[in-house]
């Protein structure tokens, strides 16, 4: 026998209607809920006030006031409680209530639903004071993403096959893992000695140990000299990132190669801000610039990456990884700030930065205000530049900010290839914040360039002089603070010092902030990368 829930139905006709009110009015919030369930591309919570409630029960009294219509007087129900069944005039007349209802409750839902939503970035929350808190769908594509600014992580994972953070750090440790020096056999058809990329082993033990040629003991005469394979390491140099003190312990490194493990070690050094040098090396390829790249073992290189298959060094975006290549990135807001103090006078000619950027966002040439583009170029989303590899339809310095609704597309694909070259073409990420961890990465993944290297050296035995004895010798490369900002900046009377604070003032903050934006997204993602990469070497 089919069973029926009861309703007891009180004599009271107020206390009827607080009941169909109630009715209606749990409806309402059950289909709303629904709603939000439903919702595809968010999961919602949400918290329901008293203020809310009491907008639904008011909905509600009009519902019911529209379902009764001329029923109001009727007071014929019953003098006691009734069991409401199949053909009960009690069920017939809820059931009327609720049908009628149905067209005002759906309307009621959809206002509500809209009064409800949040209203975005000004923190405030809708009609009704409802708090609701979207989290976003774990899996998001570039166009759908380009709606909302990214986190670094996701930045990073969009563009891999498995949207997987440990499967990304997995490659990231294969990436990681120690790496020696390289080097090939020459052979000449006279045995005479290579050209002055060799490496020697043995010239300058021969020197010491005062072996001669016709020596015996000469190990001359027993290895054969061999040559580094070009192009091994590479140093991406942003400027202001902390890259002077990197190339400081790249340097001292290389030296103590030299001097301690007997090796020449073929360098080269390249920097944009030498502008003649650099657009010559650039545009002609017969400078000696070219021979000097084509040879190096050993690179420190200050411009954009889109220039290294130019000359020779971007090996099909290095995707064998035949170059151990590094960069530093650092908090946009501290390195145009830095970039700011150290060239107050040089560059910016004593100019307020936020009147340069004022100057910028009005269209004025800042060139008419004496101010070089190299150097007003540093201030807007420099970064980003230095990692694309293609050409766009803008630079990256004409990005108005994150709301250019012009570049919006341009502008999402510059992060992401910036993003992608970071993670792919680069062996480590550094950070400037982290410098010392950076360093210890550095000196994991590049031996030669750790801290302290203990190496052997020979000595001269005092018993024999055809005995050779060996010792540990061991150098410290230290990682100075290099190129701070001048103690005289000659910017204020009289030549004298212009005191700029450590930190911008909160509207050259904000300026900095938009015209760097896009650097913002690449460093959140740089941070990510590295905090990776810490996880992979268990630090």
């Amino acid at each position: 026998m089919k069973e029926y829930h009861t309703l007891k139905v009180p004599r009271s006709k107020k206390k009827r209607k607080d009941i169909e009110i109630g009715v209606v009015q749990d409806h309402i919030i059950q289909q709303r809920n629904l709603i939000v369930r439903n919702n595809s591309n968010t999961t919602t919570f949400t918290t329901t006030t008293t203020h809310e409630k009491s907008n639904m029960k008011s909905t509600a009294v009009e519902a019911v006031a529209t379902m009764k219509g001329g029923e109001e007087g009727d007071e014929d129900v019953g003098n006691t409680t009734s069991n409401i069944s199949t053909g009960s005039r009690g069920k017939q007349h809820v059931s009327f209530i609720l049908a009628k209802g149905m067209i005002v409750m759906v309307a009621a839902v959809c206002f509500l639903m809209i009064a409800v939503t949040y209203n975005g970035d000004d923190g405030k929350v809708g009609l009704t004071d409802t708090a609701v808190l979207l989290i976003p769908s774990a899996q998001m594509d570039p166009v759908s993403s380009s709606r909302r600014k990214m986190t670094g992580l996701e930045r990073l994972l969009v563009s891999e096959e498995e949207s997987d953070e440990d499967a990304l750090i997995a490659k990231i440790a294969e990436k990681l893992k120690p790496s020696s020096i390289r080097f090939v056999d020459i052979e000449t058809e006279t045995g005479t000695e290579t050209q002055i990329e060799t490496i020697t082993t043995t010239k300058k033990k021969n020197k010491l140990m005062g072996w001669g040629k016709n020596n015996k003991n000469n190990p001359e005469q027993q290895q054969q000299t061999r040559a580094m394979v070009p192009h091994q390491f590479l140093h991406l140099h942003h400027m202001k990132t902390g890259g002077t003190s990197i190339d400081h312990l790249l340097r001292c490194s290389m030296n103590r190669l030299k001097r301690e493990a007997n090796h020449d070690v073929p360098y080269y050094s390249i920097h944009e801000c030498s502008r003649g040098r650099f657009a010559k090396c650039l545009t002609d390829k017969d400078n000696s610039c070219r021979s000097s790249m084509e040879k190096a073992a050993v690179m420190s290189y200050c411009s954009a990456l889109k220039y290294l298959d130019e000359f020779g060094w971007w090996n099909n975006k290095n995707e064998e990884q035949t170059i151990k290549a590094f960069t530093v990135l650092r908090n946009p807001v501290d390195r145009v700030w830095s970039m700011y103090r150290f060239q107050t006078k040089n560059c910016y000619k004593c100019t307020p930065l936020k009147d340069i950027y004022k100057a910028i966002d009005a269209g004025n040439s800042t060139v008419d205000m004496g101010l070089d583009k190299l150097c007003t170029d540093q201030l807007q989303n420099h970064e980003v530049h230095n990692l694309l590899s293609t050409e766009w339809p803008v630079e990256a310095s004409q990005i108005k900010g994150d709301d250019d609704t012009e570049n919006a597309d341009t502008r999402h694909g510059m992060i992401q290839e910036s993003i992608d070259n970071m993670k792919r073409f680069f062996t480590v990420i550094g950070i400037t914040e982290d410098l010392d961890t950076t360093a210890a990465l550095l000196g994991q993944v590049i031996p030669w360039m750790n801290h302290t290297t203990t190496t052997p050296t020979a000595t001269n035995s005092t018993t024999s002089s055809s005995s050779v004895g060996t010792s540990s010798s061991s150098t410290s490369c230290q990682l100075p603070h290099a190129n701070a900002s001048p103690s005289n900046n000659r910017c204020a009377a009289d030549s004298t010092h212009w005191d700029l604070p450590k930190q911008p003032d909160q509207e050259t903050y904000d300026l900095i902030v938009k015209h760097n934006s896009m650097d913002m997204e690449l460093y959140s993602a740089a941070v990510s990368y590295f905090e990776l990469q810490k996880r992979a070497f268990n630090l």
